[in-house]
């Protein structure tokens, strides 16, 4: 089992990475605000709920504060990503509470395939996200949050389309045989167990 860290996060961190290297996350990890993972290019393997998703091109994974996941490129070499990270008070910069309570309620933690045109749309709200996150000045935080909530409004009206993939459309039977599994594999298993 792999060891577990915590990765915090003061504000809003954005990040882009390309990298034709295999690269295998350390350890599990976490953090105190929400984050945004979405897949650009190649593949890679994320655990989060005792599933393994693989994502490719248009794949979004959305998780909560404090839910542990995982990543790593297995038999993939090449992948590009977009991570966000923002923590909910941020966005009482731009929204009041109750305009804050209505967003994150939407933002259910899911996996998300989007279609080709939708995915070069998101590319762009984080592409702008992330220029305005670099700014200075008068505005400039103002400025940020009000990219990052149409950002987030954009996966909002994604999530409530059709291409989700969660681990709710699965049978519980078989959430609760796959759970089982990765607990026990260690020990020895029989065909009744």
């Amino acid at each position: 089992m792999k060891r577990t860290a915590f990765s915090g996060h003061d504000s809003v961190y954005i990040n882009y990475m390309k990298s034709d290297k295999k690269y295998d996350m350390h350890v599990q990890h976490y953090h105190d605000t929400y984050e945004i993972y979405f897949q650009l290019e190649g593949k890679r393997y994320v655990f989060y709920d005792n599933i393994c998703y693989t994502l490719e091109r248009g794949d979004l994974i959305i998780f909560r504060p404090f839910e542990l996941h995982y990543a790593e490129s297995r038999d993939s070499k090449f992948f590009a990503r977009y991570v966000l990270n923002f923590r909910e008070d941020g966005l009482s910069k731009i929204l009041t509470n109750e305009e804050k309570y209505l967003l994150l309620e939407k933002f259910v933690p899911c996996v998300v395939h989007l279609t080709e045109t939708q995915t070069k749309t998101l590319y762009d709200y984080f592409k702008r996200t992330e220029n305005f996150s670099k700014k200075t000045g008068l505005f400039s935080e103002k400025l940020m949050y009000s990219a990052l909530f149409q950002l987030l409004v954009y996966i909002i009206e994604c999530i409530e389309g059709e291409q989700i993939i969660s681990g709710e459309t699965v049978a519980p039977q078989i959430i609760a045989a796959i759970r089982y599994m990765n607990e026990n594999y260690a020990h020895r298993l029989s065909l009744d167990d």
